[in-house]
């Protein structure tokens, strides 16, 4: 069972999903506004046409970084709060001993995690060992990104600065031009920031 101590885990995960519906939410209103739209120019020769992609409404980026980061931070948060919910369920008191070291250590190799140890110095070999299984290095998929190491680069990348979140909008196109005889002819694309 399950009891009051690990309270703060599940707050900070149903805080975490909050955030992340949030920028869902915001994102499809956002995307509902129509805000860009694309025309078609042509120059009065007929020998230049131009695609225009025009933003009315920005994404609110920065807005959506500091959401994700929220999220990212409670995520990160609710594994300490394991540990320390685990250290007050084994140790039978609250705060448990060494409280102001516990941490949930995520580490890249077997001698970092021993080196981290120390942090789960008030809690069970046994569940110290379960914590052990559950680092990046342990995975049983290789080939896949670690994920919590990617939690904890993005917990720590949000300390300092801003996330980047972008949005991508998978686009393709194909240019051909051909004239009688199969003769090419020159082409330039180019990019125009509109500056």
């Amino acid at each position: 069972m399950i009891g009051p101590e690990f309270a703060s885990c599940w707050l900070k995960l149903g805080r975490a999903e909050e955030h992340l519906n949030t920028i869902k939410s915001e994102l499809l209103v956002w995307m509902d506004s129509k805000p860009y739209s694309i025309s078609r120019k042509c120059d009065p020769q007929g020998s230049r046409y131009s695609q225009i992609l025009e933003i009315a409404k920005p994404a609110p980026y920065d807005r959506w970084s500091l959401i994700a980061g929220d999220c990212i931070h409670n995520l990160r948060s609710s594994l300490d709060s394991l540990v320390y919910a685990v250290a007050i369920r084994e140790s039978g008191s609250s705060p448990p001993p060494g409280y102001d070291k516990l941490q949930f250590p995520i580490t890249s190799s077997a001698e970092n995690f021993a080196k981290q140890t120390y942090r789960l110095s008030s809690i069970s070999n046994g569940a110290r060992a379960r914590i052990e299984r559950a680092q990046p290095y342990n995975r049983p998929h290789q080939q896949l990104p670690p994920l919590l190491s990617l939690l904890s680069e993005l917990d720590n990348l949000d300390k300092h600065r801003l996330l980047n979140v972008v949005m991508a909008n998978v686009g393709e196109g194909k240019f051909s031009f051909a004239l009688p005889g199969g003769k090419l002819i020159p082409m330039k694309i180019g990019y125009h920031t509109g500056l």
